[in-house]
């Protein structure tokens, strides 16, 4: 995995016994005695944590940090144990530092879930700039609701969007009761005249 982190742009590279350690719903991330890679697929793979595989594909950078992309195939040999490390507690100001810092590593951080359709960003109290970001999460992975406080713990793993942690997620922990949500009848104009907001949700008749 060094080596290939150090290969230039484009390169074909071939990652032997590599271990998968976090999996998410486009690709994985591999270990070996050298370091860390995110291998980008695109879609979900056929992995589990612990298995050993055989990496193809091409070098590149995304989110400040090295990864394969374009057509990455995985080959599994064979399974090995895999023990998560304690995590990094990473508070508002560490999440504002890692933004000009990325590396992978397995972190734990607490704040405010906000889900806008596929998009499961998570607000840190402290962070000025970084907004936590649980990237493309395993089909009921996550467990907490809109609004709610919770604790993640994952692989960081880049930067979008110059202010996104990206987090290949291990798990969520809900933190207290899900948010009350107000459901209210409204006209469509009564509708479009609405604050935007998480807590309220609107019913509206009319035709289609």
């Amino acid at each position: 995995i060094a080596e290939a982190i150090a290969a230039a742009a484009n390169t074909a590279v071939i990652i032997e016994n590599a271990t998968v350690i976090g999996v998410y719903g486009r690709g994985a991330l591999v270990e070996d005695n050298t370091g860390k890679l995110l291998a980008y697929s695109g879609s979900a793979v056929n992995l589990a944590v612990g298995d050993v595989v055989e990496v193809n594909g091409t070098m590149s950078t995304y989110g400040g940090l090295r990864q394969i992309g374009g057509t990455v195939t995985f080959t599994k040999s064979g399974t090995t144990s895999y023990t998560y490390p304690s995590p990094k507690a990473m508070d508002g100001a560490a999440f504002d530092a890692y933004l000009s810092n990325p590396v992978i590593e397995y972190v734990e951080y607490t704040g405010t879930l906000v889900v806008s359709g596929n998009y499961y960003n998570v607000n840190v109290e402290g962070a000025t700039t970084a907004v936590g970001s649980i990237s493309y999460p395993l089909a009921g992975a996550v467990t907490a609701e809109d609004g709610q406080k919770i604790i993640v713990r994952g692989y960081a793993i880049g930067v979008s969007s110059s202010k996104y942690v990206n987090t290949m997620l291990v798990e969520c922990e809900p933190v207290g009761d899900a948010p009350e949500v107000e459901v209210v009848k409204a006209t469509v104009k009564e509708f479009l005249l609405a604050e935007e907001g998480t807590t309220t949700i609107y019913e509206l008749t009319g035709k289609i």
